[in-house]
């Protein structure tokens, strides 16, 4: 959870795998306007364009605020869904801004 902006109108952005199912999978991103109450926007990370070999995404991730107001996070990735066992796991690095959230 990010508190993205404390003026008019204050935001908090929260981003999680969002899937009833699996843990790692189906990662949003949501907006919230009054003090993470109620998430009336939302996006699914793979409306952006992909990193290069960015797998399933999903699971842990970490948000921050960059000098340029954009967001950036960091996001586990599963690159091979087939051996969930014994698949190879890494971080993602992305970068999204407040437009592209609410467009």
């Amino acid at each position: 959870m990010l508190q993205y902006n404390n003026d008019a109108p204050a935001r908090t952005i929260f981003l999680n795998p969002a899937s009833t199912t699996h843990r790692a999978e189906t990662m949003r991103v949501r907006i919230s306007y009054d003090g993470a109450r109620t998430w009336p926007v939302d996006r699914p990370l793979t409306d952006a364009p992909p990193p290069a070999e960015a797998g399933t995404e999903g699971g842990y991730s970490s948000m921050a605020k960059t000098s340029d107001y954009r967001v950036a996070a960091l996001v586990e990735s599963n690159l091979d869904t087939r051996h969930n066992g014994t698949s190879y796991r890494s971080i993602v690095f992305r970068k999204f801004n407040l437009s592209w959230i609410l467009h």
